[in-house]
């Protein structure tokens, strides 16, 4: 909930310059694991314009080894993970900056033709 306002200013920054944010959902308790409480959250806190999927039996979750709520993977192009920050990330902060940075820095490779 707390990074709420942080996707918003990824969106805000990058959404015109390619970024793609998909809001996976691996939910603590039962009455997270039903869909329509998770798409009522979704319109509540206005976070319908990217994708979202539903991990209920934390498949995606341990796949990535993951063991953190919120945790934020950054992809790159060819679907490789260039970074990822655990817990929750405020606008202005450091760690804000730096995925900031390299968010840029891809999409920029993105665009760029390959030699």
């Amino acid at each position: 909930m707390n990074t709420i306002p942080w996707v918003r200013e990824m969106e805000k920054r990058y959404g015109d310059k390619g970024l793609v944010i998909v809001g996976v959902h691996t939910p603590e308790f039962d009455r997270e694991k039903k869909r329509a409480n998770v798409e009522a959250a979704i319109r509540e806190h206005g976070l319908g314009a990217h994708s979202h999927f539903l991990d209920n039996h934390m498949d995606y979750w341990r796949a990535l080894n993951n063991e953190y709520w919120p945790a934020i993977y950054v992809v790159d192009g060819q679907g490789r993970i260039r970074d990822r920050a655990f817990g929750e990330v405020h606008v202005g902060t450091g760690q804000d900056k730096e995925l900031s940075r390299l968010v840029g820095k891809l999409l920029e490779e993105a665009r760029s033709p390959r030699t």
